[in-house]
Order: C-alpha cells, then structure tokens, then sequence
C-alpha cells in the first residue's frame, strides 16, 4: 500500500502546485478507478456468496488498494476538471503602428496572430 501512495501522492501536489493536468490522459485515470471498484466489488461479492464477511478484514491490503485507488482516483478527476476546463484559450493579435498618413494619423496593421493557452503575462511563451 506504500507504494500506491508514492505512486500516486507527488502527482497529486504537482497538479495542485502547478494548477494544471496538461500532459497526462484522464483516461488513464478513468482505468484505474474502474480497476478500483471491481477489486473492491469482487470483495463485497465474494464475501456475500459465502455468507462470511471475514473476506474483507482478512484482506485488509486488496481492499486498502482499492479504497486509496478509488480516493486518487476521485481526487485527479476533480483536478482535471478544476484545472482543465478553467483555463481559457487566449488569442493575441500583435498589431504594428505606422505613421505613414500625411494627417498624422496612426494605421494599425495586424501584422500575426498568436495562441496562448492559460494566463497571459509578459513572460508568456507565446504558440503560433
């Protein structure tokens, strides 16, 4: 069981550092959670077929796995939504000024057209 926690604790506080799931699937995520709920559905059904409900505290690691699974599991995808869905695709037009016109009026040209996926600051790396 220590190992599921290691496995699954720093990508939980990289999300929540970085406000951002980019870069992993859901899917995976969505796997195991179903992984999750058959390890723990198989326990509560083996235990009732049998009548003996022994089964689950007599495998405290299966049903811990699946219990710490399943709470990761519901924790990413609240994640993934909060951090996915609130970041905005931003469009920047860079624009040149040119004071060409004999009455001294300023023409704007639009010169590119760049995306910026997320908060945009000075410091931004911009994607064409």
């Amino acid at each position: 069981m220590a190992v599921s926690l290691v496995k699954y604790t720093p990508q939980a506080v990289l999300n929540y550092k970085l406000k951002s799931t980019d870069g992993w699937s859901i899917l995976n995520i969505a796997l195991d959670f179903t992984g999750g709920v058959l390890s723990i559905t198989q326990l509560i059904l083996d235990c009732y077929i049998t009548n003996n409900w022994d089964g689950i505290i007599g495998n405290p690691v299966k049903f811990g796995l699946g219990f710490i699974s399943i709470f990761f599991d519901i924790l990413f995808f609240y994640q993934h939504a909060a951090y996915k869905f609130s970041s905005k695709i931003q469009e920047l037009v860079i624009v040149d000024i040119e004071s060409s016109n004999d009455a001294g009026v300023n023409v704007i040209r639009k010169s590119e057209s760049y995306i910026s996926i997320g908060s945009v600051n000075e410091n931004t790396p911009l994607i064409r």
